[in-house]
C-alpha cells in the first residue's frame, strides 16, 4: 500500500517514517505491506491493513517506526515495496 506523497516536493528534507508489516505467527515470517509518514493517515488505514493481512493469510499487523529516514530513501523504499 503506498500513499500519495510526493515526495519531490520534501527536497529531500529528513522525516519519520512508519513502516508496516503483516506477520504469521507459525510459521515466523514477516513482509512489509506499507510505509506511512504520519500517524493519521496510518490510523486511518488500519481497518484496510487489518482485513488485507487476513486476506493474504497473515495474523497481525505490527510496525516499527524509523525516526530519521531521508525522502530519498523513502522514495527507494516504496519503489521496492510497488
Amino acid at each position: 500500500m503506498v500513499g500519495s506523497l510526493n515526495l519531490k516536493s520534501l527536497n529531500h528534507k529528513t522525516i519519520h517514517m512508519i513502516k508496516v508489516y503483516f506477520e504469521c505467527k507459525s510459521p515466523k515470517y514477516a513482509e512489509l505491506a506499507a510505509v506511512f509518514t504520519d500517524w493519521s493517515t496510518y490510523d486511518a488505514c488500519m481497518g484496510v491493513l487489518m482485513k488485507e493481512c487476513r486476506n493474504n493469510g497473515f495474523d497481525i499487523v505490527t510496525e516499527s517506526v524509523v525516526d530519521s529516514v531521508t525522502t530519498k530513501e523513502l522514495d527507494k523504499l516504496i519503489t521496492d515495496i510497488v
